[in-house]
């Protein structure tokens, strides 16, 4: 599970790269690392509690989107 974790991570992150920016890349979404997925969720990392929330409360939308992109079907992220 960890390896499809990493690898559909890594395909979404390229896309979210893509839509953010570099500099909005590299402050909230380079740190974040793939623990695993469980059937259609990706359980993702963050560097601190505070990262975490922030993600949630302003980027889930655009990582599901992004990790859906990536499947070729709905994923759900949590961190």
């Amino acid at each position: 599970m960890i390896a499809a974790a990493t690898e559909l991570w890594g395909q979404a992150a390229e896309r979210l790269r893509k839509l953010t920016g570099e500099a909005t890349w590299k402050r909230w979404f380079e740190p974040v690392r793939p623990l695993r997925k469980e059937n259609d969720v990706l359980i993702l990392e963050a560097p601190c509690q505070f990262h975490r929330i922030w993600l949630e409360d302003n980027h889930r939308g655009l990582i599901e989107e992004a990790l859906g992109a990536a499947a070729g079907q709905p994923v759900k992220v949590r961190l």
